[in-house]
């Protein structure tokens, strides 16, 4: 290769890995000639740019191309050959008549192949006739492009943080721009409040956006629209529904001191109510089973807590405090409800005192109710339930000396259970009747843990079972299966566990098979059955493991071409990869990392972008070969899966060079040995040398 060869060749690659500015991603190297004879196609190319751009790897562009004529010309065509693997021609473009001295403008279709990337494109005029159409001119001209195919405008959105229904939440919406588009992002929805931002936010780049949102429901669509523009200042606007998932506000809390009032006698009460977001709002409390003098007794909250002292006298057992609190969040207003329950017991110079355990029934189960009697000396009681199917006939009697305890088990079907108790003593006849409140809200909440497992395999979840409610959960088992529907492997597993306290939590391993293919929720069902203070209950509910399908790429092959190089001659490096996987893989790129003496010619760096799935993608890169030796050219595969988690692997290649082929004219030594070899023999030598020179050089060329 001749030394001027070698520069025009480090000149391309230069200008193939360079990034051009969005002015110039069309630059002229041969423009042509506008002089000379008009049997030859005498046009200048003054001017040449991209009209549209491809959009994705496959798409069409079009270059738009101006050009001066100093002749006239009939039936001229125009044609691109693209010089690189990374743009393919389309149709060419037909001219019918071309006047002298005039200037005309032809738009020739370019399918892209690969984006962000540079190749020299020859533009090759071929006119027919010329000023008339008696003779055929068939006259051609070439002119010399590098084109760079600018990658187009390419965004992700997704949300981090969470909700709660009605109130504002502050969330994060991550945005991926990996060109670093300038771009605008605008938030809105129909079923949400957004809060902030409320104008769209300029970014150039990844970033992350700080949002404030208010849901009015439990899946409320939120709609993210960028704004951006490509290389050629053209608008393109993409729009993206994203869904935030709110969950209820945590409900109040109530509290009540002291913890054991007096009956027939005026208590002093403090009561303390608390609410969520460190709100501000008030509660008005209403007070059943007791005599007050202000009713309902409202309580200020500031700051997420309120108090308030009241005066009361107990009528019955328990007295029981229903809350009904108001707060306003970030200027929206939610309301809940709590209650809490307090014994009141008889003062010590009762003839009789009753005990009533559990204080708080549970609806729709059987509940063990524990009566307590004490007295001096004999006595007789009867038992009256009402508001809940017992296990004993109504009225049930109680006979004792000095106490005496009495079980049975209750079913409440209503929202109170009233009791009512008659006890005669020595000294004289105690009336009681004590209300007891049921409840109905689940207490116990499965959480798995991780949420999200790999679809295909033996997977193993942890099942976090947690008490939110107040009571000690005393016993339990928790019965665990796949709900109906569900494509998870596994039979019923059944757990014990001997005490749950308020807000604790119990850990239940899990082992399923999940099929290959499957993608999406799958679906648990549990049942739990304990026994608290207050009885026995039980609770059902379906909590959900996300099944992911992980990306799976492999490299089938790598090559070089040719095996074996020579050095000071370009060569090729080639890889393929399949997708033999059941889900797409996004952003794939291969990365070449040369050693010092093997020269890309090519850009290093190939973006494919997405691959489906059992579909195979090649990447070529070029490269010059400048001393022999063996070297290691290391290929980076990079890919991302569905949710954006980035994957990569690195295939080693060797390559050997080989020393670069000898000359073809003998040394001076050696030709003035042979006598034989007269001048005109060695001119036609030198002439043949440089006719295959020139051949080699065009071959490729055309390879290029």
């Amino acid at each position: 290769m001749t030394a001027k060869y070698s520069i025009l060749l480090i000149l391309l690659a230069a200008l193939s890995l360079a990034a051009p500015t969005t002015q110039h991603l069309v630059q002229i190297g041969a423009a042509g000639s506008s002089g000379g004879d008009c049997s030859t196609v005498q046009m200048t190319l003054l001017d040449a740019r991209w009209s549209s751009l491809p959009q994705y790897n496959g798409s069409l562009g079009a270059l738009a191309l101006t050009f001066y004529s100093s002749c006239t010309y009939n039936a001229v065509t125009f044609t691109a050959v693209p010089q690189c693997p990374y743009l393919s021609p389309g149709q060419p473009a037909f001219v019918q008549h071309i006047s002298a001295g005039s200037t005309f403008s032809v738009t020739l279709p370019v399918y892209a192949e690969s984006l962000n990337a540079t190749c020299p494109v020859e533009v090759v005029a071929s006119a027919e006739y010329g000023a008339d159409f008696s003779t055929v001119l068939g006259a051609t001209g070439a002119y010399f492009l590098t084109v760079f195919v600018p990658p187009y405008p390419y965004f992700s959105v997704s949300l981090k943080g969470a909700a709660y229904l009605g109130a504002p939440s502050r969330l994060t919406l991550e945005v991926r721009n990996p060109y670093s588009f300038p771009a605008e992002v605008s938030v809105s929805s129909q079923s949400a409040a957004v809060l902030s931002p409320t104008s769209p936010v300029a970014i150039r780049g990844d970033a992350s956006i700080p949002l404030v949102v208010a849901p009015f429901s439990s899946q409320s669509p939120i709609v993210v629209t960028i704004a951006s523009q490509d290389y050629l200042g053209n608008p393109v606007s993409y729009t993206y529904t994203l869904y935030v998932s709110a969950a209820q506000p945590p409900p109040p809390k109530v509290s009540v001191s002291p913890g054991v009032l007096y009956l027939d006698t005026a208590n002093e009460v403090n009561i303390t109510v608390e609410v969520p977001f460190g709100a501000n709002g008030s509660a008005a409390v209403s007070i059943s089973g007791a005599s007050v003098s202000t009713s309902p007794v409202v309580v200020p909250i500031v700051d997420g807590r309120g108090t308030a002292v009241v005066s009361i006298t107990p009528l019955q057992s328990p007295v029981v405090f229903q809350v009904s609190a108001s707060y306003s969040v970030g200027g929206y207003q939610q309301s809940a409800q709590a209650s809490t329950a307090v014994e009141a017991i008889q003062p010590l110079a009762a003839l009789a005192s009753l005990a009533v355990s559990p204080q708080m029934l549970i609806a729709n189960s059987a509940n063990n109710l524990t009566v307590a009697i004490s007295a001096p000396g004999s006595f007789n009681a009867s038992i009256t339930i009402s508001g809940a199917s017992t296990s004993a006939p109504m009225p049930a009697y109680i006979s004792g000396r000095g106490s005496a305890v009495y079980s049975l088990v209750v079913y409440p079907y209503s929202q109170q259970v009233s009791l009512s108790a008659t006890i005669k003593t020595d000294r004289g006849v105690q009336q009681y009747t004590v209300s007891l409140p049921v409840t109905t809200s689940n207490i116990l909440l499965a959480v798995p843990s991780p949420s999200s497992v790999a679809a295909g395999g033996n997977r193993t979840v942890t099942v976090e079972l947690i008490n939110q409610g107040s009571t000690l959960i005393e016993k339990g088992v928790v019965v665990i299966t796949p709900a109906a529907g569900s494509s998870a492997l596994m039979g019923t597993v059944a757990y014990n566990f001997s005490s749950l306290a308020p807000l604790g939590v119990i850990e239940l391993p899990i082992s399923f098979i999940v099929p290959a293919g499957q993608a999406g929720p799958i679906p648990f069902q549990y049942t739990v059955y304990y026994v608290t203070p207050l009885g026995s209950g039980q609770e059902q509910g379906t909590f959900y493991v996300q099944a992911l399908q992980p990306p799976s790429l492999s490299v089938t092959s790598v090559s070089v071409t040719p095996q074996r190089p020579q050095a000071g001659s370009p060569f090729f490096v080639s890889i393929t990869a399949v997708n033999n996987g059941f889900v797409q893989v996004n952003n794939l790129e291969v990365a070449l990392k040369a050693p010092r003496g093997l020269v890309p010619i090519t850009p290093a760096t190939s973006y494919i972008g997405a691959l489906a799935p059992q579909q195979t993608q090649t990447a070529t890169f070029s490269l010059n070969a400048t001393a022999p030796g063996n070297y290691t050219v290391y290929l980076v595969v990079t890919y991302q899966d569905q949710y954006g988690v980035l994957y990569n692997q690195t295939i080693r290649l060797p390559v050997l060079v080989g020393e670069a082929a000898r000359g073809l004219f003998p040394s001076s030594r050696h030709t003035a040995s042979s006598p034989s070899l007269g001048a005109a023999t060695a001119a036609v030598i030198a002439v043949a040398v440089v006719a295959a020179v020139l051949i080699a050089i065009g071959a490729w060329r055309r390879r290029r």
